[in-house]
């Protein structure tokens, strides 16, 4: 499993919203963060959550979406490969 790099080093920008797959429970984490310093922190917990749910289906892997400078979309996601985290920056 690649450890979830920073996300300030986002080079992929998206025109547009990627469709947010058809969620199960707890297949998908939104987070806003108030601070650089908690930004990390929060997540790490995120995907830690989600990678242990990934290990229990093994059909999808981890993106992490910037939507903002302090929001963030955590999903288990169809297009990425199970034990993969992706990262994609949307702003």
């Amino acid at each position: 499993m690649q450890p979830l790099r920073s996300l300030s080093s986002l080079s992929r920008k998206a025109k547009e919203r990627p469709p947010v797959s058809t969620q199960q429970p707890g297949h998908l984490i939104e987070i806003r963060v108030e601070s650089r310093r908690n930004m990390e922190y929060e997540l790490e917990q995120a995907v830690r959550t989600l990678r242990e749910r990934a290990e229990q289906i093994k059909d999808r892997g981890i993106l992490v979406t910037r939507r903002s400078p302090q929001d963030f979309t955590i999903e288990l996601h169809p297009d990425v490969p199970y034990g993969l985290t992706k990262e994609l920056q949307n702003w």
